[in-house]
């Protein structure tokens, strides 16, 4: 019989090296880290994103993947603050 050891590489946070960091949207709208056990704001997962962390966003109801609709808000977020501070 043969045993497997997996060795698996943790980063700060919590994660699983090479693994998304999981933030879950909850229906009152709040996002939280399951990683750091901690909620969060759109600004500091556009942070973690600029870190060069994966995240990954899903409904903590339906598991429904949200990530391209989050990080279009940031994007579109990012655009209307910049667009405002300039005038």
């Amino acid at each position: 019989m043969m045993t497997r050891c997996v060795i698996l590489s943790f980063e700060k946070g919590g994660t699983v090296a090479g693994e998304p960091i999981l933030i879950k949207r909850y229906e009152n709208r709040k996002l939280y880290d399951s990683s750091r056990s901690t909620y969060v704001t759109l600004e500091e997962i556009a942070g973690l994103i600029r870190e060069g962390k994966e995240v990954r966003v899903v409904d903590a109801k339906t598991s429904e993947d949200l990530t391209k609709n989050t990080l279009a808000l940031i994007v579109l977020l990012s655009t209307a603050l910049f667009y405002l501070g300039s005038r």
